[in-house]
């Protein structure tokens, strides 16, 4: 795409070409062209990114991200990023040195003429239709969860459950050392451990691992990058369940409690729009059990904690979205359907206004629109009052 086009698109509001479109995960980043159905690539990012926290600066992350992105560019999506629009997804609980260094390579090193940045947490909604949601992101770091009504995200009512995947995979790597003497697992080697055996009992199967506890039977398992066979017993196949779904209390993890809390903050006009349209997305949420297990504790909590009480009655109208796409791939492919959408115009940033002004603030106007760039032009064109658009935007 040349710059002339790049730029045309970007003032009449949408993209002439496929985009790039990267979203830097904690554990993996997918990338490919905007308007196709799937990402092109999955790479698992380098082990000194992923050892990287939320207190590293933008120094840190710079040599680590210059030299993925270039691999990103030019094996995997095989584009020049001096002739392509580049959609960049950023979590809201994405590091900022992450994001300020992705940035600045993009913009200064590699030159892109135009860059979209988007917020991940919201893009999931897109694959649905709908301008309404319950978003959780069962991610590695944590699930995150954030209600967007007609488009607007309510950051006031988004919650954090700290039960992600490393809390999982930390767990699980502790369990298999020490029944598994003289055995020591790499992050990967425990990753596809978890991928292939774990599961999280729900409906019968829960039933009677409650009343009558099974017989402890013992697999012998090759994981990938492991040359030696290992034992995984049946009770180390459900540690799932107690990362995701422990017994609930005020200080425990539970994501369908984190989730109810989160409801409980929302306008009490909202909240049977929002349990009626739940959309579950990232690795977490592929493992099995995991989906109907969730709808089995927030039926579970509304029915019977005290502290749920009043909003027992959203029972009857739980709803988790059903999706022909992989839930991993969720927000991926929401970017990829932004792409094709008119008004981006709003997201864009290029190499003059990011040395004139820098990078915006995370609940900068970026933010705005997190969901939908045409609901603004409603309220532009119908002269709708904007103090509905002051729902999203209190401090943390």
């Amino acid at each position: 795409m040349s710059s002339a086009r790049v730029e045309s698109s970007r003032l009449g509001g949408g993209i002439d070409e496929e985009a790039v479109v990267i979203e830097i995960g904690s554990l993996y980043t997918k990338c490919g062209y905007s308007r196709e159905a799937l990402p092109r690539s999955i790479i698992r990012n380098p082990e000194s990114l992923i050892s990287l926290t939320h207190e590293s600066s933008k120094e840190d992350y710079y040599p680590i991200l210059r030299d993925f992105l270039q691999i990103i560019y030019l094996h995997k999506v095989q584009k020049s990023p001096k002739d392509s629009a580049t959609i960049l997804c950023e979590g809201l609980m994405a590091p900022r040195g992450l994001i300020e260094a992705t940035v600045k390579i993009l913009l200064e090193d590699l030159q892109v003429p135009i860059l979209y940045i988007i917020m991940s947490n919201s893009l999931p909604l897109y694959t649905t239709g709908s301008y309404t949601g319950l978003l959780i992101d069962a991610g590695y770091f944590g699930v995150d969860i954030l209600p967007i009504y007609e488009g607007i995200p309510i950051i006031n009512s988004f919650v954090s459950a700290d039960c992600g995947g490393k809390a999982l995979l930390s767990s699980y790597k502790n369990i298999l050392e020490a029944s598994n003497p003289g055995h020591r697992f790499s992050l990967e080697t425990v990753e596809d451990i978890v991928a292939r055996l774990s599961i999280i009992p729900y409906g019968k199967l829960r039933k009677e691992l409650q009343e009558r506890p099974t017989a402890n039977k013992i697999y012998n398992f090759i994981p990938l990058k492991h040359n030696r066979a290992i034992s995984v017993d049946f009770k180390q196949r459900l540690i799932p369940e107690s990362i995701f779904f422990g017994e609930y209390s005020q200080d425990s993890s539970n994501i369908a409690a984190s989730i109810l809390r989160s409801l409980q903050t929302c306008d009490i006009d909202t909240r049977k729009q929002l349990i009626n349209s739940i959309i579950v997305s990232g690795g977490c949420a592929m493992m099995i059990g995991f989906m109907e297990r969730l709808e089995e504790e927030l039926l579970d909590l509304l029915h019977n904690e005290p502290d749920f009480s009043n909003i027992k009655p959203l029972a009857d109208y739980v709803q988790i979205n059903q999706t022909p796409y992989p839930r991993n791939l969720l927000t991926w492919i929401g970017a990829s359907i932004f792409g094709s959408l008119p008004g981006l115009d709003r997201f864009s940033l290029n190499l003059e206004t990011y040395q004139q002004k820098g990078l915006e603030d995370k609940l900068g106007r970026y933010y705005l629109f997190g969901d939908r760039p045409s609901l603004q032009e409603i309220y532009q064109t119908q002269n709708l009052p904007m103090e509905r658009m002051r729902l999203s935007f209190i401090r943390l």
